[in-house]
């Protein structure tokens, strides 16, 4: 007999037979000849849920399993038997606590006892926004600030502060401030023409004022009247959106208590009288309301 098919060989640990195994696993743990020879080692066992008689190995009786016919016993099993005051890891059940909002007591599990202080989302938001928003928040280091337009008080970051910035509480202040300070640099040819009509008028009246109520600086503004007088030329006035904005300018300061006249380039070059008369009745009709203090 060759030495491979000797290898090949093995006897049967039930019956003694002699029985042939293929590949180099199964000649390694082979033990029987047939599966009526491996039933007859396996262990009766008896459902302790529903009483059934089954078999298991001695391998699975060893590693202390196989104790349940099925999944569906192993399952009601646990669920009467592993659950509540009857589980391995069981510290007493739910814990009394009181929200620390609304006082509302609730219950919660020990594992979130120091964590779990709101009986709901809705009262860990309220707490929040009441004692962690703004300066109160641990986190907070934003600087309190006046903005250089309107006067508005709001907060800027100090990365933003040491770059320079934080100065205006919006970009609409932001604009207005440099529209004063930094693109006009003269008078346009109709701004002088209105001025000097405003002259003969003998009123007084402030160039360029800033009017935060109407995001807008007033080419001139009469204070006794708290008239707001804009030189408007042909080409700016004629762009694409600008007429909306004018209208929303005007709504706003309207809204505020002021008086707006608009007087067009082509009506300030030709019809200069046209636009004095304009402007004396704008005065007269305030005067006519209490509002003239000359």
């Amino acid at each position: 007999m060759s030495k491979k098919k000797k290898e090949n060989e093995k006897v049967c640990v039930v019956c003694g037979k002699q029985f042939r195994v293929c590949g180099k696993k199964q000649r390694k743990t082979a033990k029987f000849c047939s599966m009526a020879c491996r039933k007859k080692t396996r262990i009766k066992k008896e459902c302790p849920i529903c009483g059934k008689i089954f078999y298991i190995s001695p391998s699975t009786n060893k590693q202390n399993r196989g104790k349940f016919c099925s999944r569906k016993c192993y399952s009601l099993w646990k669920k009467g038997n592993t659950k509540g005051k009857n589980a391995h890891n069981w510290k007493g059940g739910k814990i009394k606590t009181i929200c620390k909002f609304c006082g509302k007591e609730f219950y919660i599990t020990p594992s979130l006892k120091g964590t779990r202080k709101f009986c709901s989302r809705e009262c860990d938001n309220k707490w929040r926004s009441k004692y962690v928003k703004g300066e109160k928040h641990h986190q907070w280091t934003s600087k309190k600030r006046k903005c250089l337009v309107c006067g508005k008080t709001f907060y800027a970051k100090p990365s933003l502060i040491k770059k320079g910035g934080g100065k205006f509480c919006s970009c609409s202040c932001a604009g207005i401030w440099n529209f004063k300070h930094m693109f006009k640099t003269k008078d346009t040819s109709i701004e002088l023409k209105v001025e000097d009509m405003l002259i003969k008028l003998g009123i007084e009246f402030e160039k360029q004022k800033v009017i935060s109520e109407g995001r807008t600086v007033a080419d001139f503004y009469v204070p006794a009247q708290r008239l707001v007088l804009y030189a408007d030329g042909v080409y700016w006035h004629s762009l694409p959106g600008r007429k909306k904005k004018d209208m929303n300018q005007d709504f706003l300061l309207g809204f505020n208590n002021y008086n707006v006249l608009r007087l067009g380039e082509d009506d300030i070059n030709k019809f200069p009288k046209k636009c004095l008369k304009k402007i004396q009745e704008a005065l007269y009709e305030e005067h006519c309301q209490g509002g003239f203090a000359g």
